[in-house]
């Protein structure tokens, strides 16, 4: 029976959803909008409604991330990437290099890994002419397989674990998803090495090779110097042209002009919003045709300067703000020359656009202050690997990690109390501060969790899960387990690859393990091909923070993604069906 609470969850579920994917509110925001009006509808209890923040998944993420902390700064990934990654010369030793690296992503969050071997990876393939396309999207396709290989692996792994468990079924071993996941992890590797090899991207062009970073496209605002040579000319008739410069707005006397701006003769006193590749847009300001403008007064005080790129980090206190609302150049002494996000070409000033994590800053500034933002927990540094790295703490980070795996492989302890546990000793040894910690926390992914776990609530307390689980069941009476989880695999993937892999979780994980119970099937394989589903969001660049990552400094088209990864995904959808069958049956 259809109730009116069970109406409105839906409704809200839908909203909420929508507005996953649209990206046009944080999804942390959304996901505390959708808890509140659960509360204020009555549909959930206050006890409810702050449940997500108490949950042992949400505690258990949390931990993750400061242990993750530990072991970055440490210096482990980087002391390996160095020492595997500057040996290899072709492009299988490269990408064997990459998965026994990546494998860490087992027991530690990829993104962070990611960030650190990105730089390596693209300093290798300068050093051995292979292009950094070729090596990018492996780096991130693989880190993610990685996590399918433990439950600790992703923190969609340990929310499904937390809603089996909320099933009546007992926690999952640490290690019971390997079974499956380590054949995934070999999937993966092997199908770069064969199939996929062919259809990754090879820009042309030596530029591309030799310095991947020079054909990245920036989003500029520029003013026009004295001696530019521009000024009393229409657009097309300009220099810019020749650069491949392009032109977007004109901001005159306060009025910004977009449209038919061919027709416009470019006077003294104009702001320009441009578009083209970083060697351009410094080759037409060098030259005096145009001047990079951050929007602020800049102090140049004669010392050595240099301009560098950075990447807005993942828990940026800078994600949200504009470059204008923070006073960048105070804040930091730098000057902000332009702005790359993906491939999109931005129509208005930089200034007054709300930063987003992998956005890719042009930043001019004093040496000094250059070499202070590559220590910021702000912005990751693009152009080598920096530090500082503890690397006295690496025998303590290492055992601290073996311990957690241990405690929680053998059940000693909840997987819960494993981490907590070592984030304790993370904190007594001083690998990470405690201010380390706290900044090292994904909030966002969080926040995320504390919300969308009191929307299952609601979704089983209402009866929408047993209504969904109800028409599936007779939708698909008499058909073979292996189509409907076959089903699951692909709309778990479907969901992840739109809002994210929380979600999808959320709302697949209850109903493939109530409709295994009224179909008197083991509802083990039907979790875990949702649970790997949701870690292997291969079809567009936006689906993981890893794939925006290298989308963004790797330069890649948008169909990259698809073109790379839709082979895979359907090569994954029968493989990890069977396997799943076969390793646990129904």
């Amino acid at each position: 029976m259809i109730t009116f609470s069970l109406f409105l969850t839906v409704i809200i579920t839908v909203v909420a959803f929508v507005l996953f994917a649209t990206e046009k509110y944080p999804v942390d925001l959304v996901a505390i909008l959708t808890v509140v009006v659960l509360l204020l509808t009555g549909i959930i209890t206050p006890e409810e409604a702050v449940s997500g923040f108490s949950n042992p998944a949400t505690i258990t993420v949390l931990a993750m991330f400061i242990i993750s902390e530990g072991i970055q700064r440490s210096g482990v990934v980087r002391i390996l990437g160095e020492k595997v990654l500057h040996i290899t010369k072709t492009f299988f030793q490269q990408l064997l290099a990459i998965s026994g690296i990546s494998s860490l992503g087992a027991f530690m969050n990829n993104t962070p890994s990611v960030s650190i071997l990105a730089p390596m990876v693209m300093d290798i393939s300068r050093k051995t002419k292979t292009y950094a396309t070729q090596l990018l999207i492996p780096l991130s396709f693989i880190s993610m397989a990685a996590g399918t290989i433990t439950l600790i692996g992703s923190s969609s792994n340990i929310l499904a674990n937390n809603i089996y468990v909320r099933e009546g079924f007992a926690p999952l071993n640490l290690f019971e998803i390997s079974k499956l996941g380590i054949f995934i992890f070999i999937i993966v590797v092997i199908y770069f090495l064969t199939i996929g090899k062919y259809l990754l991207p090879k820009r042309e062009g030596h530029t591309d090779i030799t310095d991947p970073y020079k054909k990245l496209q920036y989003n500029a605002d520029a003013i026009l110097p004295p001696e530019s040579g521009i000024v009393g000319k229409k657009i097309n008739q300009t220099k810019l042209k020749e650069y491949g410069i392009e032109v977007f707005s004109i901001t005159r006397n306060g009025k910004v002009y977009r449209r038919d701006l061919d027709t416009y003769t470019i006077e003294q006193d104009d702001v320009l919003a441009v578009h083209g590749t970083r060697l351009k847009l410094l080759q037409a300001d060098s030259e005096g045709l145009i001047k990079l403008e951050s929007g602020v007064n800049y102090y140049e005080d004669g010392r050595n300067e240099a301009i560098d790129q950075f990447m807005i980090a993942e828990g940026s206190s800078l994600i949200h703000q504009t470059i204008n609302s923070i006073s960048f150049t105070d804040r930091y002494h730098a000057k902000v020359l332009a702005l790359k996000r993906a491939n999109k070409k931005i129509r208005k000033s930089i200034n007054s656009i709300p930063l987003k994590f992998t956005d890719i800053l042009l930043v001019k500034a004093p040496t000094s202050t250059i070499d202070i933002m590559k220590l910021s927990e702000d912005f990751i540094y693009i152009g080598e690997v920096v530090g500082p790295y503890k690397s006295s703490k690496i025998k303590y980070a290492v055992a601290i990690l073996l311990l957690v795996v241990g405690l929680a492989a053998f059940q000693v302890v909840p997987i819960m109390v494993a981490a907590l546990t070592g984030v304790v000793l993370m904190a007594l040894f001083k690998v990470v501060s405690l201010k380390e910690g706290y900044t090292a926390v994904n909030w966002q992914v969080i926040f995320l969790l504390a919300g969308i776990i009191p929307l299952g609530i609601a979704l089983e307390k209402t009866g929408a899960i047993n209504l969904v689980t109800s028409f599936i069941v007779d939708f698909s009476a008499g058909a073979n387990p292996l189509i409907i989880l076959g089903i699951f695999y692909l709309m778990a993937s479907i969901l992840t690859q739109l809002i994210s892999n929380n979600a999808a979780i959320i709302l697949f994980a209850p109903i493939a393990i109530s409709i295994a119970g009224e179909l008197g099937l083991n509802p083990l394989p039907f979790l875990v091909v949702v649970m790997m589903a949701a870690s292997t969001a291969y079809l567009t660049p936006i689906g993981y923070q890893t794939n925006i990552m290298v989308y963004q400094i790797g330069n890649y088209k948008f169909t990259d993604f698809a073109k790379v990864g839709l082979p895979l995904n359907i090569i994954l959808l029968f493989a990890t069906t069977f396997l799943a069958a076969w390793i646990w049956g129904f």
